[in-house]
């Protein structure tokens, strides 16, 4: 007997294959925008941060202190204390998104020396 086709086992078989494929790059796809979202956030967070930093030292070194505010979506708070041999001043900019609690989503932190 000869047969001219496929049998549907065949076709089933190729389109289960076909699905788990699409699921996977569906997949991935979704990954790849939600890493391309974060990125872009936190490159927003760094200029907030240097643009933070650039304001406080504008004037010279700040005294001791802590102060914060806001940039846009994010909470921004700054500390500046005495270095080790009191010698020099550091200064520590946090950069968090709005409403995420300490230690919830990402935060950006530098510290320099003033």
């Amino acid at each position: 007997m000869s047969s001219r086709g496929f049998t549907l086992l065949e076709i089933l078989v190729a389109l289960i294959i076909l699905s788990v494929g699409l699921l996977a790059f569906a997949g991935a796809a979704a990954r790849t925008t939600r890493l391309i979202s974060d990125g872009r956030r936190l490159e927003r967070a760094a200029l907030a941060a240097w643009s933070e930093l650039e304001r406080l030292r504008e004037g010279g070194c700040p005294e001791p202190g802590s102060g914060g505010g806001t940039q846009g979506v994010f909470d921004v708070t700054w500390a500046v204390w005495v270095g080790s041999g009191g010698a020099s001043r550091r200064l520590q900019v946090v950069v968090r998104t709005r409403g995420e609690a300490v230690g919830g989503g990402q935060t950006l932190s530098t510290v320099v020396a003033c």
